[in-house]
């Protein structure tokens, strides 16, 4: 299977903790024909719930059997390469680039500039990313997904 994810609306919530673990996940919209002809040209593997589009090319279509976020993070990720966690904005999925704590001091709170030194840009969409109480969380549900990275860090 494919690192590479071309997620239809059917799992909008999977696509962003994929992205938090690091995988290139694209959102996709349009006639199952559009998204297959897409996957095929990028070299995609497309993650939806829908049954039409799954039966249409199983070769390159996973269908994600769970209405859960955990059990479907548990299905893409036993058959995934491990990924580079905190890599990639979750919003628009560019990957990120550090920042200097001082470029990002005007837009963070003055209690996240005051406690934290690392942080991380998105270059497309200008999110700021730092390691937050969040990371435990994602840290967990890594483990849980059977997926035994510990060196997650909001840059790789």
């Amino acid at each position: 299977m494919s690192a590479l994810y071309l997620a239809d609306g059917t799992v909008a919530r999977l696509t962003r903790w994929l992205r938090l673990f690091g995988f290139d996940v694209e959102e996709a919209a349009g006639p199952d024909s559009d998204l297959l002809r897409r996957a095929r040209l990028s070299g995609r593997t497309i993650l939806t719930r829908c049954r039409r589009l799954a039966h249409r090319d199983p070769a390159r279509v996973l269908f994600v059997t769970s209405d859960d976020p955990r059990e479907q993070l548990r299905q893409v990720l036993a058959g995934a390469p491990a990924g580079a966690p905190l890599t990639r904005c979750s919003l628009c999925n560019a990957p990120l680039e550090a920042a200097p704590a001082e470029e990002v001091k005007p837009h963070v709170p003055a209690f996240v500039f005051a406690h934290h030194d690392v942080f991380a840009r998105c270059p497309s969409c200008g999110r700021i990313y730092w390691e937050g109480t969040h990371v435990d969380r994602i840290r967990r549900l890594l483990a849980e997904s059977r997926f035994d990275r510990n060196d997650v860090s909001p840059h790789a």
